[in-house]
């Protein structure tokens, strides 16, 4: 990844918002390879003034991957504490597996590719309207908490790293 691919020209594909109590949620796919998404839920807080400062949550090695009770808790309770959380899978996981196949997830290249949906993620949360770029996190936990430091290695813009159940 010292010389990243192409962006894809391909905007994210977004869906309505889901206003909740205190915040709301979208669903979105991120192309960040040409036919190669990845996918995650934004949780924002329903009211803000300035700047919103962004966590990156990758999912791990769960049932139920980001759509879990307990994940979907923390994220909404992230946004009504005033910032935005990205839920997403890693690849090969979660609803990655609608493209891939989940023995894709222990090859190689698995942790490559899901180094480069991080970056993309944060590449597109840090374009949308009101975010604090230098107030910008990630706390993932298992295979999440092994994503935390890596993609904190590989991209300055991350201001805080919380690994979790490593």
């Amino acid at each position: 990844l010292a010389n990243l691919p192409a962006k894809p020209l391909s905007k994210p594909i977004v869906t309505p918002k889901r206003v909740m109590s205190g915040y709301t949620v979208q669903n979105i796919a991120i192309e960040i390879l040409p036919g190669v998404f990845v996918n995650g839920s934004l949780y924002s807080p329903a009211k803000f003034k300035g700047k919103i400062p962004v966590v990156l949550s990758p999912d791990g090695h769960w049932g139920g991957h980001r759509f879990r009770k307990d994940a979907q808790l923390r994220c909404a309770a992230i946004a009504k504490m005033g910032a935005m959380a990205f839920s997403y899978d890693l690849f090969a996981w979660g609803e990655s597996l609608l493209q891939f196949k989940s023995e894709d997830h222990r090859r190689s290249l698995a942790v490559t590719i899901q180094a480069l949906g991080g970056i993309r993620i944060l590449d597109y949360l840090l374009t949308l309207d009101g975010v604090d770029k230098k107030r910008v996190g990630i706390s993932g936990g298992s295979g999440g908490g092994s994503h935390t430091p890596l993609i904190t290695a590989l991209d300055d813009r991350i201001t805080l790293a919380a690994p979790v159940v490593t």
